[in-house]
């Protein structure tokens, strides 16, 4: 007998095409401070509005979560005491730091490590395919994922901690792996002035690459459009030159002198001017009057920012 093809899901084909919004941070992250200067920038500055993420990576996100709450639990199991909640407000545990403009909620901290039972541990959760596992354990974290390492300085620095915990699984298996991180002050240091300069800049960081193709560019980055394409970004306040960062993780607007909501910043107003370092060109002039910047486009067009809002 002649075996029937299986019939195609319509609910798997539907599962994997729904895309979701990216999530919208107010403040900065752990791990947005690792990586590529521009792309931290530019998750400063709220680039993620209105995008949809690839349904792949949205998936493969909700999984890591979930896992996170597994490895957790394994810990525990083993006779560690694993604290996720600050237990006077109620809330996850969090770094922060730098005016208030990083915030970013921690796996957790770890006591009764087997290696050193006394001290705090930041921990550190990552769910692993097979291949992925296996490196880490045959090269460590240093080599394989610095970004971790560079994160848990960050955090380890902002929390006051001397040890990270950075626990892996083989989310194909079950394994577990496990390494510790020790504060490295230079490190830390360093990271910490990179975040500090990225919420205070107005001047795009340098890039990882210049070259659009770089794969991390050209595969990991939903800012590329922007970042290489010469696409403008979406016209709200963070992306506004009157703008800035203040204290309490609070912005200002010069234009109108007022502190600005969440709600405020996603709104924008229409006096709105683009940063000149958003803008795919050279700024040749600007008019403080009439409120308009002027630039020269790499394709060699003029284009006056704040001219529609003068014509309307």
């Amino acid at each position: 007998m002649v075996s029937l093809p299986i019939p195609k899901s319509l609910t798997a084909d539907k599962v994997k095409a729904t895309t979701r919004e990216e999530m919208l941070k107010q403040r900065l992250s752990l791990s947005a401070c690792t990586g590529c200067n521009r792309r931290a920038w530019y998750d400063f500055l709220l680039f993620g509005q209105g995008r949809d993420m690839r349904p792949d990576h949205s998936r493969s996100g909700d999984i890591a979560i979930a896992l996170k709450g597994v490895v957790v639990r394994w810990l525990a199991a083993a006779g560690m005491t694993v604290e996720t909640i600050n237990a006077a407000t109620g809330e996850m545990l969090a770094a922060s730091g730098f005016d208030g403009h990083l915030y970013s909620p921690i796996d957790g901290i770890v006591t009764g490590v087997p290696e050193a039972p006394t001290k705090r541990h930041l921990l550190i959760v990552a769910a692993l395919k097979a291949a992925d596992f296996a490196k880490l354990e045959r090269q460590g974290v240093e080599n394989v994922r610095p970004e971790v390492v560079a994160r848990a300085q960050l955090g380890m620095h902002l929390l006051g901690v001397e040890r990270t915990l950075f626990a892996f699984c083989n989310r194909d298996t079950g394994d577990f792996g496990a390494e510790r991180i020790r504060y490295d002050a230079a490190h830390a240091g360093s990271q910490a002035v990179r975040a500090e300069w990225i919420v205070d800049t107005r001047r795009a960081p340098a890039r990882i690459s210049e070259s659009p193709e770089f794969f991390v560019c050209a595969h990991m980055c939903s800012r590329a459009d922007i970042c290489h394409g010469g696409v403008l970004p979406p016209r709200h306040c963070r992306t506004c030159l009157h703008v800035t960062p203040i204290n309490d993780g609070q912005w200002y607007c010069d234009r109108h002198e007022k502190e600005l909501s969440f709600d405020d910043q996603l709104n924008g107003c229409p006096n709105h001017l683009f940063i000149p370092d958003l803008v795919p060109g050279e700024q040749v002039d600007a008019d403080t009057s009439g409120e308009t910047v002027t630039y020269e486009l790499g394709n060699g067009k003029t284009w006056i920012d704040g001219a529609e809002r003068r014509a309307a």
